[in-house]
């Protein structure tokens, strides 16, 4: 196995000293105090509190190479070679306990690690829920639960500093762990690098989570970094005089705290009661996954030439475009959908599928019975899942289906589809997709899943009016641009006054703007000086 292949199966993503210095000063950590390392990786960390004057040192390193390194490295550390989770956990008493655990999903690991992991977590919090353990091991990455284990080792009144995916930030599992901080200790603050990349060479965005052992308010400080990582290394107490802070005691607000621009809540505040889930007025489903393209979906030409009936071509959205409006009658392929109990009425199709009968066996088609029963739900307007610098929602005729790259949205009673669509299109939809959106990924790809979909704040579109649907049909013929450049454009602007009249429009622009430059800004950033 290559050095690379070795640090992706562990997960290991070493941290730069200046990162490690921020974490450092954010857990308080001065001489005189035990430090613990529970993933010590080559001995960064553990090099730079022994530059501060602390000499209680103990890293634990489950890669020999590694932990040979950070001996080498810190050499009045000790470090044993071993694994975090047969660690065990005694009374817990380390002052500060500081580090980057791996990143590994938690369908990369084999039962048997889960259960070790499962068993060690249940030992460490006997008041940890069948179901809670079950979200940290079964559905959340190694990370959660190592955050778990670091709160166990330090001891009551200890802090622990660790540096996390921000993806910890947004996702479901993750409230099973900030339920078990929340009983026993509490986050004080969660730090983020808006502009800089910690580690250039993984797809991910990090953060510095710190808590502290026992009891206290449950309000954390979420800490946007106003200058570059190297000149931040500073205490809690004046992490204002580095970072943008915000308070907040609700996790599931965190990640707008930390990352919405101000016009988001200026824009919330405004809009008032104007605001609805996009789930109250459409139902979202997750586009098709066809489970073998090459069956399901072909050009029209191949469609013909296979001989299967025109009645089962249904045009295809594949893929997001830069144009509001979808023509049914130029998509590029379409999806191959035949009702599960039609088949016979159509011989074409019979002979197509039949010649295909091997695709039955492939993993992603097996569960599915008839194979050749395409799970279509065609629908006309569409919400895209992943946005780079373009925010655009299709709106098609009549109905179309749509690749899992975006969402079929079907409204509710009473909501007109083109007055969603409306909406969807407007410059606050783009603002509330870029403050609440999940930009874990060091890509700079901003995602949303089906269930944050349904969760968006839109402006209720039954309360808009024709004038919105005729400024939608004047922008839809043109391509859409990246935000940047659509702000300034007549036809927008008059969307975005149709859709919500007397809103601040002007006042969250520049800040739309900039939150974007930033997300696909980091995504370019080469990480900062190791």
């Amino acid at each position: 196995m290559s050095a690379h292949a070795r640090r992706l199966a562990l997960g290991q993503w070493f941290t730069p000293p200046a990162v490690a210095d921020l974490a450092l000063a954010l857990a308080g950590a001065r001489p005189g105090m035990r430090l613990l390392d529970p993933a010590c990786g080559e001995g960064v960390f553990l090099a730079r509190a022994a530059a501060l004057g602390i000499t209680d040192l103990h890293g634990i390193e489950i890669d020999p190479d590694a932990a040979g390194a950070a001996r080498g490295l810190a050499p009045g550390a000790r470090v044993e070679c071993g694994d975090l989770f047969d660690v065990p956990a005694g009374g817990g008493d380390y002052d500060v306990v500081v580090g980057n655990p791996p990143y590994v999903r938690q369908e990369r690991l084999s039962a048997a690690p889960k259960r070790r992991v499962r068993a060690r977590l249940a030992a460490d919090w006997p008041d940890l829920s069948p179901r809670d353990l079950d979200r940290l091991v079964g559905r959340g990455d190694l990370a959660s639960a190592c955050v778990a284990r670091a709160l166990r080792l330090a001891r009551p009144g200890g802090r622990v500093a660790l540096v996390l995916s921000s993806a910890l930030v947004d996702a479901g599992y993750a409230d099973a762990l900030w339920r078990l901080v929340a009983r026993h200790g509490r986050v004080l603050a969660i730090v983020d690098a808006p502009r800089e990349r910690w580690f250039a060479d993984a797809a991910v965005n990090a953060v510095v989570v710190v808590l502290q052992r026992g009891p206290g308010p449950f309000l954390t400080r979420l800490a946007r970094l106003r200058v570059p990582t190297a000149d931040a290394a500073v205490d809690l107490d004046r992490l204002d005089r580095v970072a943008d802070v915000r308070s907040g005691g609700d996790p599931a607000q965190w990640a707008a705290l930390l990352r919405a621009p101000d016009a988001w809540f200026a824009f919330r505040d405004a809009a008032g009661d104007r605001l609805v889930r996009l789930g109250d007025v459409a139902q979202v489903r997750r586009g098709i996954t066809s489970g073998a393209n090459d069956v399901f979906y072909l050009t029209r030409a191949d469609a013909a030439a296979a001989g299967v009936e025109r009645d089962l071509w249904l045009p295809l959205v594949k893929r997001p475009g830069d144009r509001i409006a979808i023509d049914p009658d130029a998509t590029e392929r379409v999806a191959i959908a035949c009702p599960p109990d039609a088949l016979d009425r159509y011989p074409g199709a019979r002979r197509y599928f039949a010649a295909r009968a091997d695709a039955a066996t492939r993993p992603t088609l097996r569960a599915r019975s008839p194979w050749w029963a395409l799970p279509a739900r065609p629908a006309r307007v569409f919400l895209t899942k992943a946005y780079h610098e373009r925010f655009v929602q299709h709106l098609a005729p009549r109905p179309v289906v749509a690749d899992q790259r975006v969402y079929a949205l079907t409204p509710r009673p009473g909501v007109g589809v083109e007055a969603l669509a409306a909406v969807l299109n407007s410059t606050y939809t783009a603002l509330a997709l870029e403050s609440l959106g999940r930009a874990s990924m060091g890509e700079g790809a901003l995602e949303w899943t089906v269930a944050d979909a349904a969760s968006l704040p839109i402006v209720d579109p039954r309360r808009v009016g024709r004038a919105a649907v005729a400024a939608l049909g004047a922008l839809a013929a043109r391509p859409v641009g990246p935000v940047a450049a659509e702000i300034d454009r007549a036809d927008r602007a008059h969307l975005d006054e149709a859709v919500a009249p007397g809103l601040p429009r002007a006042a969250l622009l520049a800040d739309l703007v900039a939150a974007v430059a930033r997300r696909t800004g980091r995504a370019r950033a080469a990480g900062v000086d190791r």
